[in-house]
């Protein structure tokens, strides 16, 4: 007999189902078209995902998902550069001016230590983002799990087929049903306790059962947000298996495992909208197209013959090389041609072609190269340009994808109380964190603030050239480090405030003291004229310096 919880999760499971129903045929279409290699969508209702079939035959034309993997390449590359430092943390709502040195040392030393676990490779994060960029632009959807218990944070790619997820009133999602389809050998390792378990066959080697694993916000009065002990724990974690009408395993937990970065969100909807569903019409027709104009050219290269009845003698050969006889005197068999014009066909591929790469913004991640020469300014201010326009549409990829992953870096180094978080200033007690993105495509929103300081030090350079005490109304190291910052220099190459204000006193002095002692010679000297003057007339020159 079923037992309520199994009977709430199997239903809410299948209200997930429904909620990705309507999407199923565009989500079907762009893994046939563009994501070949990823999990095949059987229907919300299917119980499998194929994985095992050569999925690459219906592509006739593969522009799709060379565009994919450009598109996948360029977020890679402009939201999360591997070579380079693409974030920072800040105090919440605190200007950097406004903060204290040894507070910025440590939110510099913290910034570079999320960076460092980022590049280990026991983390995964580059391969699961560069996988779940691949999911963006094909499904507009990707789903990314996060493993915080092990000795080092782990994300892995999921599976979009097999994930069902949902949202809270404020958009955010925090439900997933995420299923996996193991043997019974896996399952009983997994879970020993199944074999007890009514309908468990322990000696069905080649069956298959599918496990959910589902994560749902708790509804215990007691739970709270970054509760870690029995009902506080927000979250509440379920192994089941749907065939056998059971519940293996239910836990809680202290954070929400799964990160879903979307592209597009339409108002009322829960999954999102991906390149691919904007040019997906586009990609059925050139699909459609070259198989066409290929099977034209199999038609033209090798033609039915027309001939007439009982003109031609048996037996009948075809072929390079061979030879046809006909009855004398009948006409010569002839070929059938079509009338086909493959060159408005090819142009008409082409113009569609373009309009895919266009719908996954391969113009804008690739720069075209001109045939006159530029210059290096001009590949920089046009590299800009590019930057800026993708600048709006990658921010959802930001809120959505980036900021969580280095909330649950933030919150793994808290669970390990990692001996960096022991230096860190009373002063930053229970204070908010921040981050601040730093990546070629969010520099690139910095170009304008880059100009119009650069403009304004070339506006007054000829006042200050006429009235050099107008520098006193600029506070030179905050427009040093509002520069450098813009810049993207690392904070440890710019000289902190009071570093610059002790190396300044003691230049002050040094320079004091080198005026003294060039004064030196010029006191003696004078000295010696005094002395000898008393000598010649001690009574008048006495009188006259009072001495």
């Amino acid at each position: 007999m079923k037992t309520p919880e199994l009977v709430r999760l199997q239903e809410r499971y299948e209200h997930l189902k429904l909620l990705r129903a309507g999407h199923e045929e565009m989500l079907s279409d762009a893994q046939k078209y563009v994501a070949p290699n990823k999990a095949r969508f059987t229907g919300s209702m299917g119980l499998t995902s194929n994985r095992e079939d050569d999925q690459s035959k219906p592509i006739y034309d593969s522009t799709p998902v060379w565009a994919n993997q450009m598109f996948a390449n360029g977020l890679s590359s402009y939201l999360i550069p591997k070579a380079a430092r693409w974030a920072y943390l800040k105090l919440e709502g605190t200007p950097s001016a406004e903060l204290k040195d040894d507070e910025l040392i440590f939110l510099e030393r913290l910034s570079d230590m999320v960076s460092h676990i980022y590049a280990t490779p026991a983390c995964q994060f580059y391969a699961a983002s560069h996988e779940a960029f691949h999911d963006i632009g094909s499904f507009g959807n990707a789903v990314v799990y996060v493993n915080r218990d092990k000795p080092v944070i782990n994300f892995k790619s999921c599976a979009l087929a097999d994930s069902f997820f949902d949202v809270n009133d404020e958009g955010v999602v925090d439900t997933m049903f995420y299923r996996k389809f193991l043997s019974t050998k896996a399952l009983a390792q997994q879970f020993p306790d199944v074999v007890n378990t009514k309908g468990f066959d322990p000696y069905a080697a080649n069956k298959k059962y599918e496990l959910v694993f589902s994560v749902e916000p708790s509804n215990d009065p007691s739970a709270r947000k970054g509760g870690r002990i029995g009902s506080q724990r927000p979250y509440k974690v379920s192994y089941w298996v749907p065939e056998l009408d059971a519940i293996l395993f239910q836990t809680g937990k202290s954070y929400f495992p799964f990160i879903v970065p979307r592209w597009m969100v339409i108002a009322g909807e829960v999954l999102g909208r991906g390149p691919a569903a904007t040019c997906m019409s586009q990609i059925r027709v050139l699909n459609k197209m070259v198989k066409e104009i290929l099977r034209s050219a199999e038609i033209a290269n090798n033609p039915p013959l027309v001939a007439e009845d009982d003109s031609i003698l048996l037996p009948i050969t075809y072929g390079a090389g061979q030879v046809l006889f006909h009855e004398a005197g009948s006409p010569v068999p002839q070929p059938l041609t079509s009338g086909s014009q493959p060159n408005l066909t090819l142009e008409m591929i082409s113009n569609y072609q373009g309009q895919i790469t266009k719908s996954f913004f391969v113009d804008q991640i690739i720069r075209e190269q001109k045939k006159e020469r530029q210059s290096v300014t001009e590949i920089h201010d046009e590299r800009g340009q590019m930057l800026q326009q993708l600048g709006p549409l990658l921010a959802r990829q930001e809120s959505e994808y980036l900021a969580p992953s280095i909330e649950h870096v933030i919150d793994f180094l808290q669970d390990k109380n990692h001996p960096l978080l022991q230096t860190a200033p009373e002063s930053l007690a229970g204070r908010g964190l921040e981050v601040v993105y730093t990546s070629p495509a969010a520099h690139a929103q910095y170009a304008g603030a880059i100009s119009n300081m650069s403009g304004f030090l070339q506006d007054i350079t000829p006042l200050l050239q006429q009235d050099p005490t107008m520098a006193e109304n600029l506070d030179t190291h905050n427009l040093f480090d509002n520069y450098a910052r813009m810049r993207n220099i690392p904070r440890n190459v710019v000289k902190s405030k009071d570093e610059v204000t002790a190396a300044r006193k003691q230049r002050e002095q040094a320079e004091s003291q080198q005026q003294q002692a060039a004064a030196m010679p010029q006191m003696a000297g004078a000295m010696k004229d005094i002395a000898s003057a008393r000598s010649t007339d001690p009574e008048g020159i006495g009188q006259l310096l009072n001495m």
